[in-house]
């Protein structure tokens, strides 16, 4: 009888970037009601002085849970001039109603759709990227109940020619170079997201052998450089909109698998 607790977790893009609107995690929980599934809670420190939020999304009000878990800039870990999804899920005291605790103990999610590495990609931090996540996942799952998952996402494509000015650390300088140089960007960066991404299908692969309750989630498959990006990283309405009804189809048949 208890609300499945689920948190969104990740970056900027996990955030909402656009207008403040909480990106797609409006369209998620409004998709989830859609389906039917209503006994549901998003949890997290962030935007949790409510359980109710709405969105005018073409003349149908939506109505949402707006806590999450996302912070923009954030990589995996602290690394470079990066701040860190882990340190601050556990570095951390939470205080919720009357437990406290690191994140995981203090909200106590049945479910985490866990999103990160864009920003490590975006600061070239691509050695060791798998590792530092499989790291994450591994101290996320041991502050869960045995019966808590994990769903480990993929991220979405960079568009290295609109957004050259936060890739300089790939040493190509895409403004005012030639038309090669900024291709060979687009190319390395797109391969350093191809290759991050099928880590992750392996990694879930890999611990859900180990017997660890980990799912597999391939937004990068909803989300369209061309069209579905805002500045070249985050996410537009549209791409938002894709990213909510692919969680929300994703999650509605974990729930229906799983008698919820």
């Amino acid at each position: 009888s208890d609300p499945v607790k689920i948190i969104a977790m990740g970056d900027s893009i996990t955030h909402g970037y656009i207008n403040g609107d909480n990106g797609y995690r409006k369209y998620f929980c409004y998709d989830l009601q859609q389906n039917g599934i209503t006994n549901f809670d998003m949890v997290g420190p962030n935007n949790n002085w409510t359980d109710s939020a709405t969105y005018d999304w073409n003349g149908t009000t939506i109505t949402y849970d707006p806590a999450h878990a996302g912070y923009s800039g954030y990589a995996i870990q602290k690394i470079g001039s990066r701040q860190g999804l882990q340190e601050t899920i556990f570095d951390t005291t939470y205080v919720n109603g009357d437990v406290s605790g690191n994140m995981m103990e203090a909200y106590q999610p049945d479910v985490i759709m866990l999103q990160i590495g864009t920003n490590d990609i975006l600061s070239n931090y691509n050695d060791g990227i798998t590792d530092r996540l499989e790291n994450l996942v591994n101290v996320i799952l041991q502050d869960l109940d045995a019966d808590s998952t994990v769903f480990v996402s993929t991220i979405p494509d960079i568009d290295a020619y609109t957004r050259a000015d936060w890739l300089g650390s790939y040493g190509i300088n895409a403004w005012g170079s030639t038309q090669e140089e900024k291709d060979r960007l687009m190319e390395t960066v797109t391969g350093c997201i191809d290759t991050y991404n099928t880590s992750i299908y392996n990694l879930v692969l890999k611990m859900q052998s180990e017997g660890k309750n980990v799912q597999f989630a391939d937004i990068n498959s909803v989300v369209d450089y061309q069209t579905d990006l805002h500045d070249g990283v985050h996410p537009n309405e549209a791409g938002y909109e894709n990213m909510g009804n692919y969680w929300a189809g994703l999650l509605n048949d974990f729930f229906q698998n799983h008698g919820t």
